[in-house]
């Protein structure tokens, strides 16, 4: 089997790429009004909302646009009951 020279494979990697680039915009766009609901109940310690909205399949983990985590955005903010809560998920 003879290798291609490394010329002949680069339209390939940049397909490979750009579909990998194209896959993380698609679940970029995928984080919501739902997961900004859930990062703002968290930062404003609105426990009520925070556990219904884990009740109904919101992910404990979720981050916001910084990338931050649901537990360090309540526990920056000093929202202990929510800490809590988001420990207990």
């Amino acid at each position: 089997m003879k290798l291609k020279r490394h010329t002949e494979l680069r339209p390939l990697a940049a397909m490979v790429v750009a579909a990998l680039l194209g896959a993380a915009v698609a679940a970029t766009a995928l984080a919501g009004p739902r997961e900004d609901d859930f990062i703002v109940a968290v930062d404003n310690d609105r426990v009520g909302q925070v556990k219904e909205m884990l009740a109904h399949g919101m992910d404990p983990d979720t981050v916001n646009a910084a990338g931050e985590p649901a537990l360090v955005v309540a526990a920056r903010a000093g929202n202990a009951a929510t800490v809590n809560l988001l420990l207990g998920a």
